[in-house]
């Protein structure tokens, strides 16, 4: 069940410039980034908001896009949230494990220099996630990833330039070598991954880099 906490740590954490009062608000905001893309809300917020320090209502960007919200939606719904990801790195022989409680395209901009495209830092072609039930989960699969793979860890990943200063999981970085292991990781506990670029969160991306939290 999602309860109000998992809703607000789910969404980005400036809601997309989108205005939440109450839980009601997140489900319909949660429903409407799955629906058209995080980038593309926050663009129709910037859009059409009637005034520059105040915040648009969800309801209206439901009416520009002409979308009515599944009444199923307002109901407690038992989908997981929590992502736990693999994502090779587009600049070396490397990649990023982590977890986030939102989109992970929206996570991996922590690791992207301002004004940079995502996919200068990341192969995102190639990145994969698990969904789990629960941040626990989610801690617990992220930890046995990181486990096995830790002969093979990076251990300065700025340095190496794969993270821009300031950005946390420095310790989240592993060659390539590593892969293999962390995908029988994966299979020798019955996770089925996804690609990122099958969910509906790719196609919206937009060239600039937004800084979210999470591993």
């Amino acid at each position: 069940m999602n309860t109000p906490d998992d809703l607000f740590s789910a969404l980005p954490a400036d809601f997309c410039d989108v205005h939440v009062e109450n839980e009601l608000d997140a489900r319909r905001l949660l429903w409407l980034i799955e629906k058209i893309g995080a980038e593309k809300v926050r663009k129709s917020a910037w859009k059409y908001k009637y005034y520059p320090e105040s915040k648009i209502f969800v309801s209206v960007l439901l009416k520009w896009h002409q979308l009515k919200v599944p009444a199923a939606v307002y109901a407690p719904v038992s989908e997981p949230i929590y992502r736990v990801y693999i994502v090779p790195s587009s600049r070396g022989a490397a990649f990023k494990v982590g977890y986030t409680g939102r989109m992970v395209t929206d996570r991996l901009r922590a690791f992207v220099s301002l004004g940079a495209l995502l996919e200068d830092a990341f192969d995102i072609a190639k990145g994969i996630y698990i969904q789990v039930a629960d941040k626990p989960e989610a801690l617990a699969l992220e930890r046995k990833l990181k486990a096995c793979c830790t002969k093979f860890a990076i251990e300065n990943a700025y340095l190496m330039g794969f993270a821009p200063f300031g950005a946390c999981g420095h310790k989240e970085w592993f060659t390539l070598e590593a892969l293999p292991l962390a995908e029988a990781e994966l299979s020798a506990h019955g996770y089925t991954a996804r690609k990122i670029t099958d969910t509906l969160e790719w196609p919206d991306l937009l060239d600039s880099a937004e800084i979210f939290g999470n591993g």
